[in-house]
């Protein structure tokens, strides 16, 4: 299997399996600097405090859910989302 089938067979189980994530309004934002730390939703990249973690991505509301800048350009049309 090539790289794009692979990218094509994650891109079909994240839409299947993370419905919740479809056509929802998310805010990109700064990760607040605190003791915790969050993971991308779809591909475990984390966001924190600490040298090398995320500190900005897109958040959606309802779930709780971190999305990192590359998973946001990755599934944008496949979720359909929207941002504020």
């Amino acid at each position: 299997m090539d790289y794009a089938e692979q990218i094509s067979k994650w891109i079909e189980w994240e839409r299947k399996n993370k419905g919740y994530l479809c056509d929802k309004k998310l805010v990109k934002k700064e990760y607040p600097v605190n003791d915790s730390h969050e993971h991308c939703e779809l591909c475990w990249a984390r966001f924190g405090a600490y040298a090398g973690d995320l500190k900005q991505g897109y958040f959606e509301c309802e779930s709780q859910s971190w999305i990192c800048e590359d998973c946001y350009h990755l599934f944008l049309k496949y979720f359909n989302w929207t941002v504020s």
